[in-house]
């Protein structure tokens, strides 16, 4: 499998945790962790596509929730195929 380096993440220039934009916008999912996985097209990291990542920081809030909501089934894909390399979390929500 090839691994592909994403784009930056503007929301994590110069940063050492998740940014937070001004105005209560999501959080970024970026745990500098990047490792593309070339079947899905799947950041190991955090779950999300290449135009997710270049386009986090200028996406309006609505999509930024639309992309959080759909990375809960994306970790669980990568798990059970043995590709993720996120974080582990336990918590429903």
């Amino acid at each position: 499998m090839k691994a592909v380096e994403p784009p930056p993440d503007p929301c994590r220039a110069g940063s050492s945790g998740p940014a937070i934009s001004s105005g209560g916008a999501p959080k970024s999912p970026c745990v500098n962790v990047c490792q593309m996985d070339a079947a899905s097209g799947w950041c190991r990291g955090c779950a999300r596509r290449l135009d997710e990542i270049a386009g986090w920081g200028s996406a309006p809030e609505l999509r930024q929730r639309q992309i959080l909501d759909q990375l809960p089934a994306r970790r669980i894909e990568l798990q059970r195929r043995g590709l993720w390399l996120g974080a582990v979390s336990n918590a429903k929500g």
